[in-house]
């Protein structure tokens, strides 16, 4: 099951109002439930920006923009990053996993808000 198709059941479930759905293939089986939580719910498929690349989240959580111990964001936009940067957060539980960029380029706009809840694979940033 591709990235694509599990963020078409994710709208489904929200479109249709389900609180769950469970899905079966050959080799896969995937349940999904609706958001309970408080936390506002980033869209899983945002507008693409006109962006050369994206950079995706590492980890299904809540986005943190600023890691919980600092003052100062990691990377802002606009600034020239490089390859494995860390730039931004995905807190999961009590764990807090790194958004890395994959390649170097300028920080564009970030494509979620600060606490939102994403999906693994989700868009964050783009990258020009």
């Amino acid at each position: 099951m591709t990235l694509d198709e599990i963020e078409h059941l994710m709208r489904l479930v929200r479109q249709q109002g389900l609180s769950e759905l469970v899905h079966q293939g050959r080799d896969t089986r995937i349940a999904l439930r609706a958001a309970t939580s408080a936390a506002p719910i980033a869209d899983p498929a945002p507008p693409q920006p006109e962006a050369a690349q994206v950079v995706r989240a590492s980890h299904f959580g809540l986005f943190r923009a600023v890691h919980p111990g600092r003052t100062e964001p990691e990377a802002t936009i606009g600034q020239q990053v490089t390859a494995g940067q860390i730039l931004a957060f995905i807190e999961a539980g009590r764990l807090l996993h790194p958004v890395v960029a994959e390649t170097p380029g300028t920080l564009g706009e970030c494509l979620v808000a600060d606490g939102a809840l994403v999906g693994y694979g989700a868009p964050v940033f783009a990258l020009d």
